[in-house]
């Protein structure tokens, strides 16, 4: 059982990465449509909302391959715990 833990780990990361990497390659270029996004959860102030839109798309592309290739692990693994938990908090 505990020889399965790090394959399971492997796995979970590299979806993770895959996940993050989909999302960041889905939102780059189309700056306007994630600032409106970001805009309409009214969390963050309105300027605030343009410079995020341009650095999400990338910051999550950089996470996912971080987390694919296992470069800054624990740094990114938390990194993307918290633009997750940011995430779920907008749209709850």
């Amino acid at each position: 059982m505990n020889r399965a833990v790090p394959a399971i780990v492997l796995l979970l990361r590299i979806g993770v990465g895959v996940l993050f990497v989909v999302a960041g390659f889905s939102k780059a270029g189309h700056a306007d449509q994630v600032a409106a996004q970001i805009a309409g959860f009214r969390i963050r102030p309105g300027a605030v909302v343009a410079p995020m839109a341009l650095v999400l798309p990338y910051l999550e592309m950089l996470l996912g391959l971080y987390l694919i290739l296992g470069l800054f692990t624990r740094t990114a693994a938390w990194v993307a715990v918290v633009l997750l938990a940011a995430f779920d908090g907008a749209i709850a």
